[in-house]
């Protein structure tokens, strides 16, 4: 507890050894008020920690999830299927034929996850007529060798 006039200390997580010590107290049938003077929280905090102990696999609080997805299993489905039907279409086109109620960086947040990102195929030079050339004397060159060095 806080002295009256002093600030409070921002809300955040209690720490995992905090929630241990709160669990191993209430299991040694200390009362909520004691533990929550003796930790500095409030009764009904430590009330808490004690009755979600049970349910967490440690002491250590899971992450938490964030807001809810925009997109729904079918709107994944519908990128998916798009995607397979045309693999040159654009973010925007997928925004506004599959899920125009989400925006484009969601689109986009799905594409990466999914490993779908633009990429640009690598410009070669033409094969010319001396290269080929060159190739075809190397070939016959080494038409001979047996199959275990060519696949080395």
């Amino acid at each position: 507890m806080r002295a009256p006039g002093t600030q409070r200390q921002p809300l955040g997580e209690v720490s995992p050894n905090t929630r241990s010590r709160v669990v191993g107290a209430r299991d040694h049938g200390i009362k909520f008020a004691a533990i929550g003077r003796m930790e500095e929280l409030v009764d009904s905090t430590c009330r808490t920690i004690y009755n979600n102990a049970p349910d967490q696999v440690s002491c250590i609080t899971s992450k938490r999830n964030g807001a809810p997805s925009v997109l729904t299993v079918g709107d994944y489905r519908l990128i998916r299927r798009a995607i397979v039907i045309n693999p040159k279409i654009t973010a925007q086109q997928l925004f506004l034929s599959c899920a125009p109620h989400a925006s484009k960086k969601t689109i986009y947040r799905y594409l990466k996850k999914s490993g779908i990102q633009k990429w640009r195929a690598k410009q070669r030079p033409l094969l010319t007529p001396e290269h080929a050339a060159l190739r075809m004397a190397w070939a016959l060159k080494y038409s001979g060798w047996p199959q275990v060095y060519a696949t080395r």
